[in-house]
C-alpha cells in the first residue's frame, strides 16, 4: 500500500525530516519544513500556488512539476532522481482483441495518473468513467468485454 499526502496551502512543518518512500507521492500547494528526501514522487500540481521547500530537498524519485504547478527550493536540490517539468505526452495505445473480450495497453509514465473513460459510441453519449491508473513506468492493460456495448475507451492524462 502506498502512502499519498495532498497538501492544500499552509505550512508544514517535519523537524526530523520528511522521507517521501518508493510508491509514496506528495501532492499540491504550501511550503514544507524541514529536510526531504524523495524516494517515491513529489508534484507541485495546482495553480493555487507553489509547492516550496524551505530545507534542501535530496531527490532519488521523481520531481515533477504539472502545467498549473510551480516548485520553489530555496533550501537547494540534490537531483539524481527525475526532474520533469511539464505535462506528459498521451500514451500511445495497443489494442489485443481476444475470445469474447479484449484489452488495450499502453505505457504508463512514472509519476503520471491517468484516467480512462469510456462510451457507446464515438459520436454520442456520455463518457464513463473506467478506471484511475497510476503511472509506474510500466506497461498497465485494462481488459474489457467484446459483448457489452462501451467500446469505445479514451486515456486522460490527469494534471
Amino acid at each position: 500500500m502506498k502512502a499519498t499526502l495532498v497538501l492544500r496551502g499552509g505550512t508544514h512543518r517535519f523537524a526530523g525530516g520528511l522521507v517521501v518512500r518508493p510508491g509514496a507521492r506528495v501532492l499540491g500547494w504550501g511550503t514544507i519544513i524541514g529536510p526531504v528526501t524523495n524516494q517515491g514522487l513529489v508534484r507541485a500540481n495546482s495553480a493555487n500556488g507553489p509547492l516550496r521547500f524551505e530545507n534542501a530537498v535530496n531527490n532519488q524519485g521523481v520531481l515533477r512539476v504539472g502545467t498549473a504547478g510551480s516548485l520553489e527550493l530555496p533550501g537547494g536540490l540534490n537531483n539524481t532522481g527525475t526532474h520533469v517539468t511539464g505535462r506528459p505526452a498521451a500514451p500511445q495505445l495497443s489494442v489485443q482483441p481476444l475470445a469474447g473480450a479484449g484489452r488495450f495497453a499502453f505505457l504508463a509514465e512514472a509519476g503520471v495518473d491517468y484516467h480512462v473513460v469510456s462510451r457507446p459510441t464515438l459520436a454520442a453519449g456520455s463518457w464513463t468513467a473506467a478506471q484511475t491508473i497510476d503511472g509506474r513506468g510500466s506497461a498497465e492493460q485494462v481488459p474489457f468485454s467484446l459483448t457489452g456495448d462501451q467500446r469505445f475507451f479514451r486515456v486522460e492524462v490527469l494534471p
